[in-house]
């Protein structure tokens, strides 16, 4: 606590002043009702002293009146809060609270200068009960208003219904109002704190949420979460775009059956081994992050990148899924296809040495079983082609070199072009005499 609405920004100041006129609008209802009720007994128990007890009548007259004022006042705050002045209201809702204290104070002094031995026991009740009300009436400000007469009255009854003052009921009224008081102030310096960590907390909120916005709408990837059942939340209009799907068709599916269902290229076939570890994750309530997961949708297979974390509370309990998701599909084609050009002879479109070392290594390191044949060739007198004819018929010889290679091995055979006219062809599962037939 500590903050006071003098320590705070213009800003901040109005919008507090705005909550706590709302909190005093939203009890304007219950005050009336209790007071109204409680006016009405006192009416119906002095009822044949009015014409005699001018400080009654008038006092149940000013709350009658003061009551519907109050009601009128309620009502046009709440229904024009937004572009109201807040410190009209306030002042009237200040006037009122005073005015109703002090009609309150004329039945206090009234009620106990004409009440026989019952009424005085019911006008001593009432004055507990506004006292004690005071300290629930809302803001410091409007509570004090209405706190002040009330407790003078109260005082003043008492010292004027006696010839002497009742020292003891003083002491007594005295020690009651300042406990009354001193709830006033602690009531209103919790509200205060409350009202500016509500603020603060809304504000950071709205700072998260632009971030967030500007995050997803300046990047691929897009947040998910799910609710403790795997119910997806809330999808984002990214999320949705790249399910090729809507917001409203993602809200309320089961995260589990969205990756089942767009994990499989057929209702035949079944879901590829990363799918199947982001479930297992996801059954034990773990953190998984699945780099490249293949999801169709519509017949066509996209690559994303799928990452989540468990949350729990305080108890320990899962409450669900946060995550982050990407479409790395363009990604992952353009990673395919470096890895594809790295590997591959550029001229020929065979595999260049490279690719030949890493596919020989591979062969040497798989378990002995039927051998891998190797065919080392060259080209006889292409250096005087190329002198001769130039590069460019060099190099649609070789890509006729080529062409005839693969049009002489398996499908399941490897040609290579290792450098300049050499060529290399890689023949798995082949006895030597597969090789010599080629």
């Amino acid at each position: 606590m500590g903050h006071s609405l003098s320590d705070l920004p213009a800003q901040t100041r109005r919008q507090i002043e705005i909550s706590l006129l709302d909190m005093r609008a939203a009890l304007v209802p219950r005050m009336v009702v209790t007071g109204g009720t409680v006016a009405g007994i006192l009416a119906w128990e002095f009822h044949d002293l009015l014409h005699s007890a001018p400080l009654i009548a008038t006092g149940l007259a000013g709350l009658a009146t003061c009551y519907v004022l109050l009601m009128i006042v309620a009502t046009l705050w709440s229904r024009r809060a937004a572009e109201a002045q807040p410190a009209l209201f306030k002042a009237l809702f200040c006037g009122l609270a005073l005015l109703i204290g002090v009609f309150w104070a004329c039945i206090e002094i009234g009620g106990l200068r004409h009440a026989t031995g019952q009424q005085a026991s019911l006008v001593y009740a009432v004055i507990v009960g506004l006292i004690s009300t005071a300290a629930f009436s809302g803001p410091a400000l409007y509570a004090l208003v209405y706190w002040a007469p009330v407790t003078a009255g109260a005082a003043i009854a008492l010292v004027t219904n006696t010839a002497h003052p009742p020292v003891t009921s003083l002491i007594g009224l005295g020690s009651y109002a300042l406990l009354t008081f001193t709830t006033i102030l602690y009531v209103n310096a919790n509200t205060m704190e409350r009202e500016f960590r509500r603020l603060e907390a809304e504000r950071q909120s709205e700072v998260i949420n632009l971030l967030l916005r500007d995050f997803e709408e300046g990047a691929s990837d897009f947040l998910w979460e799910t609710d403790a059942s795997l119910t997806l939340l809330r999808p984002s209009p990214r999320f949705a775009e790249a399910a090729r799907t809507t917001q409203e068709a993602l809200a309320g599916q089961s995260l589990v059956r969205f990756l089942v269902e767009h994990g499989q290229p057929s209702p035949e076939q079944s879901c590829a081994p990363s799918i199947g570890n982001l479930l297992y994750h996801i059954g034990r309530r773990e953190t998984f992050n699945e780099k490249s997961a293949p999801l169709f949708f519509a017949g066509e297979e996209r690559c994303w990148s799928f990452a989540g974390k468990p949350v729990f509370d305080r108890d320990g309990q899962f409450v669900g899924y946060r995550g982050v998701g990407s479409d790395v599909t363009a990604h992952r084609h353009a990673e395919r296809r470096i890895a594809h050009i790295a590997r591959h002879d550029s001229l020929t479109g065979l595999g260049n040495r490279m690719g030949f070392d890493e596919v020989l290594h591979g062969a040497c390191a798989s378990p002995v079983g039927a051998g891998t044949g190797l065919i080392c060739l060259d080209l006889d007198h292409f250096k005087s082609v190329n002198d001769r004819f130039g590069h460019k018929a060099g190099d649609e010889l070789l890509q006729a070199a080529a062409g005839r290679l693969l049009a002489c091995v398996r499908s399941h055979d490897r040609c290579f072009r290792l450098g300049g006219d050499e060529f290399a062809i890689l023949l798995p599962d082949a006895t030597i005499a597969d090789v010599e037939r080629r």
